[in-house]
């Protein structure tokens, strides 16, 4: 039985929260469920495909984050 071939978003390489998600362990939980499962589901792949600007601060389900708070900044 082979094992099941895991789908990834094409949009990994220039997602600017792909890199900062991997900044902290407890964040990893998004790339897993959007960027390497359902990233069909992701407000930030949808509007990409759209050909739609992608905030920096939107998250895959929709909500805004504070980027600063993400990455340490005061």
């Amino acid at each position: 039985m082979q094992a099941p071939v895991q789908r990834q978003c094409s949009h990994v390489s220039t997602c600017e929260l792909f890199p900062k998600f991997g900044l902290r362990g407890s964040l990893r939980v998004w790339q897993v469920f959007y960027c390497l499962g359902n990233f069909e589901g992701c407000a930030r792949y949808r509007l990409s495909c759209e050909g739609r600007a992608v905030p920096a601060s939107l998250l895959p389900n929709g909500r805004e984050l504070n980027i600063d708070a993400l990455v340490g900044k005061p």
